[in-house]
């Protein structure tokens, strides 16, 4: 997890940590299912949610820069995973 929490920024895939970490990706999946009830996957569009409400709440930086210095490789992407945002904000 200090991975994923140390480079959110990049493009991370399944492959990537599978070669980071010398296990297969499934394994890796299984494991942080089983310690946090989520793949890497959704892990990762946490941790990049949450830094996106950081910047979004201190920042007057335009929503596309924020989408891409957040890992999001597409405003389509951020803007799909962006109502998980405007619900905490209630």
């Amino acid at each position: 997890m200090r991975y994923l929490n140390e480079n959110y920024a990049s493009r991370i895939t399944a492959r990537t940590l599978s070669d980071v970490f010398h296990y297969s990706s499934e394994y890796i999946d299984k494991k942080m299912k089983a310690e946090l009830n989520m793949t890497p996957h959704a892990y990762l569009t946490a941790i990049r949610l949450q830094n996106a409400k950081k910047l979004l709440e201190r920042s007057q930086m335009p929503i596309q820069k924020i989408a891409l210095e957040c890992g999001f490789s597409d405003n389509f992407l951020f803007y799909k995973a962006f109502p998980a945002v405007l619900a905490s904000f209630g």
